[in-house]
């Protein structure tokens, strides 16, 4: 739990903050080496202060910071072991410090691997929109901060239509294309305050900030682009639900909009649905 609390302070502290306590530390480490002689080991303590900077600087701050530690157990060693030959001092410093910067650099390699793993697992892969997980749980967090400040938000359930005839007569290459077209256009057409994210096969979910006046100019822009998609001669269209809400049920909001949804499917598909009564045409 203690390890945790300090991954944690590492990875969100001013990084002023960090930096002293990574000098204080480094110097308490010192001194406690200089204190008690070259017979009692204390490298392990040494690790501490370098992976701090390393986590939070990258590589350069990993080699700098294990050639700095390095150096100070050099100056350690010149002081404490009288008539040690200079030149196994130089020697035991160059190992010190290919240990340390290697340590270091995997701290590095770690973190970027981890990078990576954390943005797979929130990502579509071929669109590089959120994936469902991802969106549940910033809806969490989205739906939470409306219920508290009294604001609307408006689900959206957007469906391409025909997109099994696409994939059985252009080929799967020509679908996945057109998916990334829309996903392009989705993303185009979003605030940076609205949360986009690809659900399903060809099903997409629009989180827009705001009611159904805010939900309309994203989808305006959207419509406007979509008339430019299309694979084999054919023009990607698309079914559109919409539910705007000010509670905090993220779950009914995006019944509601399914249901939307499906009434725009209903109503002969390339429609969409922003009320339970009010069905338009695309690009209307």
């Amino acid at each position: 739990m203690y390890l945790e609390h300090l991954a944690g302070w590492i990875e969100t502290a001013p990084r002023r903050h960090l930096a002293l306590a990574t000098v204080l530390l480094g110097l308490m480490v010192m001194a406690a080496d200089w204190t008690l002689g070259p017979h009692v080991s204390s490298s392990f303590f040494y690790v501490v202060p370098v992976g701090m900077v390393s986590w939070r600087g990258g590589r350069t701050a990993a080699l700098l910071g294990s050639a700095m530690v390095a150096t100070a157990w050099l100056l350690i060693d010149l002081t404490t072991q009288v008539g040690l030959a200079l030149t196994i001092s130089v020697w035991n410093s160059v190992v010190r410090f290919a240990f340390f910067a290697t340590i270091s650099l995997l701290l590095v390699g770690l973190k970027r691997a981890l990078a990576r793993y954390e943005g797979l697992s929130h990502s579509d892969p071929l669109t590089g929109l959120l994936n469902r997980r991802a969106l549940d749980e910033l809806m969490d967090r989205e739906f939470a901060r409306a219920a508290r400040v009294g604001s609307e938000l408006t689900v959206v359930a957007i469906d391409l239509d025909n997109f099994k005839h696409i994939n059985d007569t252009q080929g799967h290459a020509a679908g996945d294309e057109v998916l990334r077209q829309l996903a392009a256009a989705l993303q185009s057409s979003v605030r940076s305050i609205d949360l986009v994210a690809r659900t399903g096969g060809d099903e997409f979910v629009l989180v827009v900030v705001g009611g159904q006046a805010a939900a309309t100019a994203v989808l305006d822009r959207f419509q406007a682009q979509l008339a430019a998609i299309s694979v084999g001669g054919h023009t990607a269209q698309c079914s559109i639900g919409a539910h705007s809400t000010s509670s905090a049920d993220k779950v009914l909001a995006m019944l509601e909009a399914d249901r939307n949804l499906y009434r725009a499917k209903q109503a002969g598909k390339g429609r969409r649905v922003v009320t339970a009564d009010r069905v338009v045409s695309v690009g209307s």
